[in-house]
Parts: structure tokens; C-alpha cells; sequence
């Protein structure tokens, strides 16, 4: 799955009429945030769990999922009942009694979000990451090489537009954005996981983050997905593989890290990822 802009994901019939409700927005006929996010409405209490993808949305949807679920088994199965994907769920969102509403999505409208977490993650690790899984879902065939030189969607490119406009604008709206990186979530969960459940406002125990961490711990999710089926319908692929850090350094070429720092350098910089 390509990243895709908004508009590129709306039915085509439907585009005409979400432009001209954006522009009219403008005069204060529609809400801007509801129009953007295609929903019916958007409310000020709910939280849009946001990052490029492959960067640990999902993993941060099935800690918040076990927050909230009531110590019920979250699986692909159900977290969309607590964790609704935008793309796929709209029609559930609009009718959605819970609130705070968590909602996942990977678009970087981030004026349009009245709160929001963003996850972000080493880009060099997020294109391992994100070859595997288009490679599983039948989306691409080739080499490493030949994806990271496919889409500029699909690397350095992408990932360093998506993550610098959101470090951006999180210096300026501190209140409206919880920054999490993924190699901070990984190596000290109990802290982050903690930012996570107080930026979100739940009133949880101690007991009850430490019972999410140990539900949503990769080795579980991975017997989860393959006990009650995955995201990947049919397939004897599986969505989480190892979650680790650093896999980059044995996959990329010495012309691949070249490359990829001739377009993100100063991203990755900006980020603590080189010194």
C-alpha cells in the first residue's frame, strides 16, 4: 500500500464533492477537520494515533487496546472495536460510542487533529520494515535495491517529509501532540507507555500498564496473530516480525546508507539518529 495523499484514497466519484466542501469550509459552511479526516464529525476529546508507515502505529494501537479493553484478548479480530483504522472503519467511527475516540491513520494532516500521537522511528529501519511488508502483501516484487528506488512514497523521501512536518509542528502546538520514538517505546516501555496513558487522559493502574505491556509484547502479538488470524488474509505471512532496532545495518548496501542520508540526513540528525 502506497502512502497515499487523502484525496488519493477517496473514491474517485467522491472527490469532486470533498473539494468543493473543503474549499467551502474556507467560508465556514463545513468543518474543515471533518471534512479532511471524512468523517461526520470531529470531536475535541478524540486522539489520532498518527506515523508513517511501518513505524509502530500498530504496536501503540494494541497497547492503547489493552489499556482500554477490559483485559479482553485484542487481536487483528477486534481492534478496530477500540482502535478503528480511519481508512477501513469510517462508517463504525461515525456511529462510535466510545470517547475519548483512538483513531489510526497514517495522513499527515496534522492541523486537522485535535490531539495526537506520533510515532516515529529510524526511516532506515521503516523501509526494512515496510519492503517486508508490501513484499507480503503481494505489492511489490523485487529486490531491497529495487524498492528503495521504486516510489519516492516509499522511502527516504516519504518517510523524511512525514516525520519533519510532524516534529515541526509539534514544536508549536506542544499541548495538541505526544511525540513517541520507537526506539524509546522499545527499550524503556513502562516510561513511554506511561506518557501514552496520561497524554490520553486514562486513569490506569500501574498493574493495568504493565498488564497492556505484557499483552502487546511482540512474542505475544505474534502468537495472537497466528492463534486468531492476521491482517494478512489467506497468507502464510504475518504482520509483526521482530520489532527490533538496527536491522538496517545488515541489510542495506553501502550504496543504500549513501543514498539514503543524501535525502534524510539532516532528518535523521534532527532525530538523534546520527551524531
Amino acid at each position: 500500500m502506497q502512502l497515499k495523499s487523502f484525496t488519493n484514497w477517496i473514491p474517485p466519484l467522491w472527490r469532486v464533492e470533498y473539494k468543493l466542501k473543503f474549499a467551502l469550509s474556507h467560508v465556514g459552511l463545513f468543518d474543515k477537520k471533518a471534512v479532511y479526516t471524512g468523517l461526520k464529525h470531529v470531536f475535541d476529546d478524540d486522539i489520532f494515533i498518527v506515523s508513517y508507515p511501518k513505524s509502530g502505529n500498530t504496536w501503540v494501537r494494541f497497547i492503547i487496546a489493552n489499556l482500554i479493553s477490559d483485559r479482553d484478548t485484542v487481536s487483528f479480530i477486534n481492534i478496530n472495536n477500540y482502535v478503528p483504522d480511519i481508512y477501513l472503519y469510517k462508517d463504525y467511527l461515525n456511529t462510535m460510542k466510545q470517547r475519548p475516540r483512538f483513531i489510526k491513520t497514517h495522513d499527515a494532516g496534522y492541523e486537522f487533529y485535535p490531539k495526537f500521537i506520533y510515532i516515529y522511528r529510524d526511516g532506515r529501519d521503516v523501509a526494512i520494515s515496510y519492503y517486508h511488508y508490501l513484499t507480503g502483501r503481494g505489492e511489490f516484487n523485487g529486490t531491497l535495491k529495487e524498492f528503495l528506488n521504486s516510489k519516492p512514497s516509499w522511502g527516504a523521501v516519504g518517510w523524511s517529509s512525514h516525520v519533519s512536518r510532524a516534529i515541526d509542528y509539534a514544536k508549536s502546538h506542544s499541548d495538541q501532540v505526544l511525540l513517541v520514538k520507537y526506539e524509546d517505546l522499545l527499550n524503556n516501555t513502562v516510561k513511554n507507555v506511561k506518557r501514552i496513558a496520561d497524554f490520553c487522559q486514562l486513569n490506569v493502574s500501574i498493574e493495568n500498564i504493565n498488564f497492556a505491556i505484557n499483552k502487546s509484547e511482540f512474542h505475544r502479538l505474534k502468537k495472537i496473530e497466528k492463534q486468531y488470524g492476521s491482517e494478512f488474509n489467506h497468507s502464510k505471512n504475518t504482520f509483526f516480525r521482530s520489532g527490533n532496532s538496527g536491522q538496517w545495518k545488515e541489510m542495506f548496501s553501502e550504496e543504500d546508507i549513501q543514498q539514503y542520508l543524501s535525502i534524510a540526513d539532516n532528518t535523521l540528525r534532527q532525530l538523534g539518529y546520527l551524531d
